[in-house]
């Protein structure tokens, strides 16, 4: 049976829930929660909070196969809706950098772009596409690997929200210590 581990990095506690299954069909079989010990009142550094996710896998969790998943914050993200005319996945691929490059400010060899289609009609998709600058996404994903938790899958946050959306258009808060984020979502979709 495949384990996957997702893990949030929390300003003063760090979570992690382990999923058992295979083919698509998961079950959560543990959620996990540690305190991150500092000396103040300042929020915890990144070496508090990567060496507290160290410890709470070794003591929650020790199969060597797992596979890990993990969030990227959107505050240091950029994501932006963006119509296709075309429904063809190889062609959104192709040509969504184009697209994408007059939108926004940044200088696209400096960032990481990944896309997932919202939805397609006849007039074509509507793609949600995320920017992450390489150099923050590197050194979060080296992080993450010196607690031993390499992730297979590292999503931005504020989009991961959307599954907790429905039919209605929603609007999903997730208030934490540091930072709120906002998603509106409908259908699951953000």
């Amino acid at each position: 049976m495949a384990s996957i581990i997702g893990i949030d990095l929390g300003s003063w506690a760090i979570k992690a829930t382990v999923l058992q299954g295979g083919f698509n069909r998961y079950d959560i079989d543990g959620q996990y929660i540690k305190k991150i010990e500092t000396d103040g009142e300042e929020p915890p550094t990144i070496e508090d909070r990567i060496a507290t996710l160290s410890e709470l896998l070794s003591e929650v969790y020790s199969e060597e196969s797992a596979q890990y998943g993990a969030t990227f914050p959107i505050d240091h993200a950029s994501m932006r809706l963006v119509n296709m005319p075309f429904t063809d996945k190889n062609q959104i691929a192709q040509t969504l950098a184009f697209e994408v490059e007059g939108l926004v400010p940044y200088d696209l060899s400096d960032m990481v772009l990944t896309h997932r289609v919202v939805s397609t009609n006849l007039e074509g998709s509507a793609v949600l596409a995320s920017l992450t600058p390489t150099d923050r996404l590197g050194v979060h994903l080296s992080h993450l690997g010196e607690a031993g938790a390499d992730p297979k899958s590292c999503v931005v946050d504020g989009d991961l929200l959307s599954v907790y959306s429905n039919s209605l258009t929603t609007a999903i808060l997730d208030i934490g210590h540091t930072r709120t984020i906002v998603t509106v979502a409908k259908d699951g979709q953000t």
